[in-house]
């Protein structure tokens, strides 16, 4: 598969998913929150995945939902966006879920990353962080959802959040 290149903010709102069609890009801070703009690895330097590219053989315009990635491809390295939502969810832990051993926060703090690609660690991390959320107050639960749910995969959803 092809990408095309897109432009995101640090802060992780989209901007183009598709500045390959765009002839000069003006745009250096994000409307939105004031970010700056990238559209590489801070890393690596790779381009930042876009829309898949379709070929005007198969059929017209791409009108399929842009899944903004979590992870560079060709780094590993999470981007901006990414660790900026783990680094406030591992500070909300630690502030607000005293139930919690320091032992259990560290491991909760741990499984994060997890739930947010598929590997063979998911199942199992994620029932934990649902044990460990069981222990806490319903704020809690509700501020730690709230932090972490839009990286996080449908399938760990399913065991931390059942419906």
């Amino acid at each position: 598969m092809e990408y095309e290149i897109a432009q995101i903010c640090l802060k992780g709102h989209v901007i183009h998913k598709n500045i390959l069609s765009i002839k000069e890009i003006k745009d250096k801070y994000c409307e939105r929150c004031g970010s700056v703009l990238i559209h590489e690895c801070q890393s690596c330097h790779m381009p930042i995945r876009g829309e898949e590219k379709i070929s005007p053989w198969v059929g017209g315009l791409s009108n399929r939902y842009y899944h903004i990635p979590a992870y560079c491809y060709n780094c590993g390295n999470p981007y901006p966006w990414t660790r900026d939502i783990i680094d406030n969810t591992n500070a909300f832990i630690d502030e607000n879920m005293p139930e919690l051993s320091q032992e259990e926060r560290s491991d909760l703090k741990a499984r994060i990353p997890d739930i947010t690609f598929e590997s063979s660690k998911l199942p199992l991390s994620a029932s934990r962080i649902a044990k460990y959320l069981a222990k806490v107050s319903s704020l809690a639960k509700e501020g730690f959802k709230n932090n972490i749910f839009g990286i996080t995969l449908e399938l760990a959803k399913r065991y931390i959040w059942p419906a």
